[in-house]
């Protein structure tokens, strides 16, 4: 089963899509492709390999005007876990102006107007120590990058071209 995002609008849908599709040993992606990019892969294997001298931060940038958490956050957010190795423990987020009352259920229609899905902050903390942050905001310029940071060394990656935009190793 190939499934777009948003994959559900409620906590109860998703649990019932994952005991479902659990219950009948079928497989099961959502429409994000982005860790299947050679270079990403070839990034994280690095950092598997210890090259960074192990992963302790991961900050991501994302900007303009389609800046949104569940068009386009949900693909950067699924690369940082990607790229993280871990499950997390924690999330905090916060919501851009104009947003404070959003709430946990999704308004955004479908991802087409920007005025309805929020940029957002987000921390997480992963199960193995590693942090991460992302920034997301309409009135910005609109860029998307991702940094893999480590004691040895740092992976600058763009999310729009997959390409590995600076590594100091």
């Amino acid at each position: 089963v190939f499934c777009e995002k948003p994959l559900t609008i409620s906590l109860e849908d998703a649990d019932r899509m994952v005991s479902t599709v659990e219950r009948n040993g079928t497989k099961m992606s959502v429409d994000h492709t982005r860790s299947f990019v050679p270079n990403y892969r070839a990034a994280r294997e690095s950092v598997r390999n210890g090259d960074l001298g192990g992963l302790t931060r991961i900050v991501g940038h994302m900007g303009g005007h389609r800046s949104m958490l569940f068009r386009n956050g949900t693909h950067a957010i699924d690369l940082i876990s990607f790229f993280a190795d871990a499950g997390p423990k924690w999330v905090l987020a916060v919501h851009e102006r104009g947003f404070e009352d959003y709430g946990a259920v999704y308004k955004g229609e479908g991802g087409k107007d920007p005025a309805l899905d929020p940029g957002s902050t987000l921390i997480i903390e992963y199960a193995n120590g590693v942090r991460a942050i992302l920034n997301s905001a309409k009135m910005t310029p609109p860029i998307t990058e991702i940094d893999l940071m480590g004691p040895s060394g740092r992976f600058r990656l763009d999310l729009c071209f997959p390409v590995v935009l600076n590594a100091s190793l």
